[in-house]
């Protein structure tokens, strides 16, 4: 009898400390998402002078194949695909603003680079169109710094750069801040990785920067195409 009744209090005693330890591991802060990234670079396309450096910068107008580019897969759980939204895009865009500027006021004497909304909208097209031709070389076979006159962008003493960047993943039903974050910071990552894009990136002559954006979902996968344009 009184084993049984040692017995009876061990199970109790077992249960109670069971239930402490569930209560506790559930009640610890979940740790934040992670994604793993793989990210290639290719080269870069720059039209101009010289840098503030004496360094000559020549046009560069190349074909680029899909292995070549700058490309982020990321891994991500199975549900009902949708395209990024507009405040999704622009918190992409708005990042990798901010990480161009980070990395200039280390390395680029402070001069940080402003937001111009010219360059946004041919960044936007170009964006589209390497969707078509990922390439420096427009689909209509002309230099992609032609985009920048289209949009009133005087070509006298003009010193610009193109970086191109692509991300593929699957879809999801929604995309928190965290992956969105990761995101951009794969692109950053990778480009400032290369040295001609981080030459860019840090070109002291350059002023102004825009980024275009452009999503597409098929067969459940999303890519993301990123342009970004720097000007004197």
């Amino acid at each position: 009898m009184k084993n049984k009744k040692l017995i009876i209090s061990l199970l109790a005693c077992t249960l109670v400390i069971c239930v402490a330890f569930a209560t506790w591991h559930f009640s610890q802060p979940k740790s934040p998402e992670t994604t793993e990234f793989v990210v290639h670079t290719l080269e870069v396309a720059t039209t101009g002078g010289s840098d503030s450096d004496n360094e000559t910068i020549e046009t560069h107008t190349m074909e680029i194949e899909d292995d070549d580019t700058p490309l982020a897969t990321v891994g991500s759980s199975k549900s009902k695909a949708r395209n990024l939204s507009t405040s999704e895009l622009n918190k992409i865009r708005t990042n990798l603003i901010n990480s161009v500027n980070k990395e200039r006021k280390k390395s680029a004497k402070n001069k940080t680079v402003a937001k111009l909304t010219t360059l946004e909208r041919t960044g936007n097209v170009r964006s589209k169109e390497i969707v078509k031709k990922w390439s420096h070389t427009r689909p209509n076979g002309k230099s992609w710094s032609t985009v920048l006159s289209n949009y009133g962008i005087s070509t006298k003493n003009l010193k610009a750069g193109e970086d191109l960047a692509k991300v593929s993943t699957t879809a999801k039903s929604s995309y928190s801040t965290s992956f969105l974050t990761q995101l951009s910071n794969a692109i950053h990552k990778s480009l400032m990785n290369s040295a001609t894009h981080k030459k860019v990136i840090l070109n002291q002559s350059y002023k102004k920067i825009g980024v275009g954006i452009y999503s597409e979902v098929k067969n459940g996968k999303l890519t993301v195409y990123v342009t970004e344009h720097f000007k004197n």
